[in-house]
């Protein structure tokens, strides 16, 4: 599930909601099955396709950080600076 969402849905809520199960549920399963945090997995998830897009792409690493900062809704756009 995580492989399909993990560009739109960042928290381990957004992940209960789509099995309605609750946060804590999902949770305990995760960490005793993974022994890592659904926090965890979510972000290595998006560090690896970081990485896979900075080796497939001719792209500036301060390109590819302004198109994911956008694209995750990290920061509006409007305060996006990158020097």
């Amino acid at each position: 599930m995580i492989e399909i969402h993990f560009k739109t849905k960042h928290s381990g809520g957004e992940y209960a909601e789509l099995l309605n199960v609750s946060i804590k549920t999902l949770g305990r399963i995760v960490k005793n099955h993974f022994r890592i945090t659904l926090t965890e997995i979510i972000s290595e998830r998006i560090v690896l396709e970081a990485k896979r897009e900075l080796n497939l792409t001719s792209r500036s690493v301060k390109k590819l950080l302004m198109i994911w900062v956008l694209k995750m809704n990290i920061i509006s756009a409007g305060t996006l600076k990158i020097r």
